[in-house]
């Protein structure tokens, strides 16, 4: 009977170390997938931000993540309230669907080009 005893306890303890390990491993592959998709971002945004710039929107399918790049030209107003030319609006956003929740992650910047 003691023997029982003493499998049983073990087993539940061995089960409970399978179950840390299962929650350990979602969470290093989320957040390795975050990783990916923060360093996509950027470097997304980096190959966007050099000049000549073009306006539009660019949509891509890549791994489940629908990846959406913008580029707008944008007015400045300076100090004295006069308009500034030549600035971009570059965007980039990430949009996917994960254990049934939507997640969007977007980074922008404003870029100048004087001779656009």
């Amino acid at each position: 009977m003691e023997v029982l005893v003493a499998t049983a306890v073990f087993a539940f303890a061995v089960l409970g170390l399978l179950f840390a390990l299962n929650v350990t491993t979602d969470a290093a592959r989320e957040t390795l997938r975050q990783q990916a998709i923060r360093t996509e971002l950027q470097n997304r945004l980096a190959r966007l931000s050099a000049p000549p710039f073009i306006a539009g929107r660019q949509t891509e399918d890549r791994d489940g993540i629908t990846y959406t790049s913008e580029i707008t030209s944008e007015q400045i107003k300076a100090a004295d309230l006069t308009l500034m030319g030549g600035y971009w609006r570059i965007r980039v956003t990430a949009a996917w669907k994960e254990s049934g929740k939507n997640y969007e992650w977007d980074v922008s910047h404003l870029a100048f080009n004087a001779k656009q």
